[in-house]
């Protein structure tokens, strides 16, 4: 073997390794992607296995909650990136509304993913999904309710809310619960410091859900607030929108990463080619 040929080994196996470590977010966020995809259907199957009655019990249990929410809506509420906080767990009101340790799934179209919805804001549940903010609302529609759906953003290896700064004015989201798919108009998108979590409490005569998470982008030091408020839309008009296609949605999942790894392959085959036509000449 000559010393040129083994430098193109060499090269070969830089290549290779400097490949790996730009694809890992890949594989990873395809990886946590098929878990959330599975646990989306794992919900909507246990849901379509309950009794009218079993969902009725349960939808009232959950109107109950929300109602008794209502003489303490002035209560501030807690960052759910606090530490302290968000280590307290799931708390007992998650029996209201929970299917199969979901309460149920949120639908973004604008950026292409439906997550699964987990209750509390603990650790171990803002890495795999969007949790439900306690102390909030259920998401489950009625006037004066306010819930909150909180994920991570920026994580190298889970999306999640990433991408939920592209939201604006009039984008709609969905939540599927035992109440139903419930569609939601973003009415105000906004930035706002940690601690002035307490102004989305409810509001007299609104049905709001808020989509929470850090900003800016990998530095988590404000909180940006994506509020939707309760819309009536066809139901064709609605199922349009939330049927995502597969590939809408592996595009949206690898994001620019893609564009990535294609400029960096081409770049190296091409030098390879090249080393081995010069290689090729000399001998």
């Amino acid at each position: 073997m000559t010393i040129d040929m083994k430098k193109l080994i060499g090269m070969i196996i830089i290549f290779l390794i400097g490949l790996s470590v730009i694809v890992y977010p890949l594989i990873s966020r395809t990886y946590y992607d098929f878990q959330g995809s599975e646990e989306v259907q794992d919900y909507e199957e246990e849901l379509a296995k309950m009794t009218t009655a079993e969902v009725e019990e349960q939808l009232q249990s959950a109107h109950a909650y929300n109602n008794a929410l209502l003489t303490g809506e002035n209560k501030p509420l807690g960052d759910p990136y606090n530490k302290e906080e968000k280590e307290q767990g799931v708390l007992e009101y998650v029996k209201r509304l929970e299917i199969s340790g979901k309460i149920g799934t949120l639908t973004i179209p604008k950026i292409k993913t439906t997550f699964p919805v987990y209750a509390g804001t603990s650790e171990s549940v803002l890495q795999k999904g969007v949790g439900h903010m306690e102390g909030t609302s259920l998401p489950i529609g009625g006037l004066n309710t306010h819930s909150i759906l909180t994920a991570h953003r920026g994580l190298p290896e889970n999306k999640l809310f990433t991408d939920l700064d592209k939201l604006a004015l009039k984008d709609l989201f969905f939540i599927k619960t035992i109440a139903g798919e419930l569609a939601y108009k973003v009415i105000e998108v906004k930035v706002i410091e940690p601690t002035e979590i307490g102004e989305l409490s409810i509001q007299k005569d609104k049905d709001l859900v808020t989509l929470l998470t850090c900003t800016p982008y990998m530095i988590n030091s404000h909180r940006l607030l994506v509020i939707g408020e309760r819309t009536k839309i066809p139901d064709n008009v609605q199922e349009k929108a939330t049927a995502i296609s597969w590939w809408d949605h592996f595009i949206s999942l690898l994001g620019g990463y893609i564009w990535i790894v294609l400029v960096v392959v081409l770049l190296t085959v091409f030098f390879i080619v090249k080393k081995i036509r010069i290689v090729k000449g000399r001998d």
